[in-house]
């Protein structure tokens, strides 16, 4: 109903322009702005078209009619930028925003994602350098930790009320746990109370790791600041 009657305002303010009426008398009549009158007026001159644009709907991309170029761009040169792309259509006479090209690639299942070439690099060069590695020689430390402060410690209740949940019977600390992993077993497992640091660490090292290893093993660790 609503677009009916917008429609048929707008062809009752074209018709009263025509007709040699000023904007603001028209204005006044229809209870509208004299923008809209303006509005109304020059679309009409410009196109012929009485009627209001329509309200709501789809709305057709401005990027539909470019679909084929920029996929044949990105086919050719996966590695383009937005602002690239952006470039290329602005050379076309097609202008848009970054979001809007972002948003319609996506719709596209154009999707931004890692080129394979750098993982394909660093997996050869994984191989190549664990090619001769025997892997019953490989030892690798490992570590992980739980503590018994996981449980929320806040809640709702009504007001005026205790909050009251449950949790686990503990010390509220961490304990950690750390071992050497082989390919069958596990080796040194070590369980203490507390964060792991760089004395736990080389005790652990010194009392339980060491007495496990034999000639040609090879020890892997990461970086963690207690390993150093």
């Amino acid at each position: 109903m609503d677009t009916i009657v917008f429609a048929g305002l707008a062809r009752l303010c074209a018709r009263s322009a025509g007709s040699g009426e000023g904007p603001s008398a028209i204005a006044r009549r229809f209870e509208v702005s004299r923008f809209y009158v303006y509005q109304v007026r020059d679309r009409e001159q410009e196109t012929g078209v009485r009627s209001s644009f329509q309200i709501g709907g789809h709305r057709r991309s401005r990027l539909e009619a470019a679909e084929p170029a920029l996929r044949n761009w990105i086919a050719a040169e996966p590695g383009l930028t937005l602002a690239e792309l952006q470039e290329r259509l602005a050379a076309q006479g097609i202008t848009t925003w970054i979001g809007a090209l972002w948003h319609q690639l996506n719709k596209w299942n154009l999707t931004f994602k890692k080129k394979p070439a750098r993982q394909r690099a660093r997996t050869r060069g994984r191989v190549g350098s664990a090619a001769g590695m025997d892997v019953a020689k490989l030892v690798f430390i490992d570590e992980t930790w739980a503590t018994t402060n996981l449980t929320r410690s806040y809640g709702r209740a009504p007001k005026g009320c205790r909050c009251i949940g449950l949790t686990p019977l503990g010390d509220w600390q961490t304990t950690t746990f750390v071992v050497g992993l082989r390919h069958q077993r596990l080796t040194a497992p070590m369980v203490v109370d507390g964060p792991m640091d760089g004395e736990l660490f080389l005790a652990w090292v010194e009392q339980f790791l060491c007495s496990t290893l034999q000639a040609g093993d090879t020890v892997i660790l990461d970086n963690l600041s207690s390993h150093k």
